[in-house]
């Protein structure tokens, strides 16, 4: 029962009169139709559904596929309603779904991008929309649909950074350092920029954590009830971003969880302040997606990706490096695993900062790491 409270507590909906474990009930058989139709194994009066492919695992909320229901007892009679996200069948004939076998690979799921096959279910989980998604051809629910499903949209690699510009050579630091102690670490930054990023990671966090920002589509942004503080520097980031940095790249390496910008300034500190609010002001001309029934996903069109990896909420770690490249400091920050991927939550929603915490309130906003 415990594991089950702590599912339930992912349903970002707190204001309808609904529960928890109703909305899990009706996600639970919704998807299990949905996995006896991709197995061929769904009853109907005349025996059995065909089988059927491209088959999405349906989530409680997301842009990708979703479902929400609502339930009243009028004079003792209970209605229920259940809306599912993506379009539905306009003209008579049009096919409830594709006839074919259930996923076998990630290959097979191809309406969304970066989609994946449940193998053992046979059921595609989804990634992120792309272009708009479309419903079946045109043809008989019991028939193959005769035109070829769209081809997964391949992600391409980054280009490779043109010929790096020389890296000047960097002077050790005379006092040592408080953060990274390693020989080597005097080369990869200095102390009043590493205190600098550290501490503006937080503030940001903090601010967003408390909701309220204006974003460019006229709306304010919502709060996090449990982001995270850096409660530390990271050296060993540091040793991983410096791997990038060393090499002067001049342009985004386009990495998940990496960060990157070209300063003008004239010292570290500065290239970090430079570096952190040219980043964290992607939000000015931008916004996230967070209305009702959203998860606030990072999606490519949003173009927020550096300010997303600053304040992604369970990440707790980050290293930075800030290498001179002729007159340029190239800024590269490294953050935990899994910031930063296309189709995954920002952060979290809830009524307020600190609501999630399970003990203290750091500043007013984060919670302990």
């Amino acid at each position: 029962m415990r594991l089950l409270v702590l599912y339930l507590l992912d349903y970002q909906c707190w204001n309808f009169g609904q529960t928890n474990e109703i909305r899990h009930i009706y996600l639970t058989e919704a998807n299990t139709l949905r996995e006896k139709i991709a197995k061929g194994e769904a009853i109907n009066k005349q025996g059995k559904c065909p089988q059927g492919k491209n088959i999405y695992k349906l989530l409680a909320n997301g842009l990708a596929t979703r479902i929400g229901c609502a339930q009243k007892n009028c004079n003792g009679k209970l209605y229920m309603a259940c809306m599912v996200y993506g379009k539905a069948a306009t003209t008579a004939g049009q096919a409830i779904y594709e006839v074919g076998t259930g996923c076998s690979g990630d290959a097979e799921c191809t309406t969304y991008e970066g989609s994946r096959c449940l193998k053992k279910k046979k059921i595609c989980e989804a990634g992120y929309p792309g272009k708009e998604a479309v419903v079946p051809p045109t043809v008989g629910t019991t028939t193959a649909a005769t035109e070829k499903p769209t081809e997964p949209t391949k992600t391409t690699k980054p280009s490779k950074p043109s010929s790096p510009s020389k890296p000047s050579k960097p002077t050790a630091s005379p006092a040592g350092s408080k953060y990274c102690t390693e020989q080597g670490h005097e080369n990869m930054n200095a102390d009043p920029a590493r205190e600098e990023l550290w501490r503006m990671h937080n503030e940001k966090r903090a601010l967003v954590a408390k909701g309220g920002l204006h974003m460019s589509n006229g709306k304010t942004s919502r709060a996090c009830p449990r982001m995270k503080k850096f409660a530390k520097y990271n050296c060993g980031l540091e040793k991983e971003a410096y791997a990038t940095a060393s090499n002067c790249p001049k342009a985004d390496p386009n990495v998940d969880n990496v960060n990157w910008f070209m300063a003008t300034a004239d010292n570290r500190k500065k290239a970090a302040i430079e570096a952190m609010n040219n980043w964290y002001n992607e939000i000015n001309s931008s916004y996230m997606v967070q209305a009702t029934g959203s998860q606030n996903l990072l999606l490519p069109e949003l173009n927020i990706r550096h300010f997303a990896r600053m304040v992604w909420d369970t990440n707790t770690e980050m290293g930075c490096a800030i290498n001179k490249c002729n007159n340029k400091w190239v800024v590269v920050c490294r953050y935990g695993p899994g910031v930063g991927v296309y189709g995954s939550p920002i952060y979290f929603m809830g009524p307020k900062a600190c609501n999630q915490c399970r003990d203290t309130c750091v500043d007013g906003a984060l919670c302990p790491p």
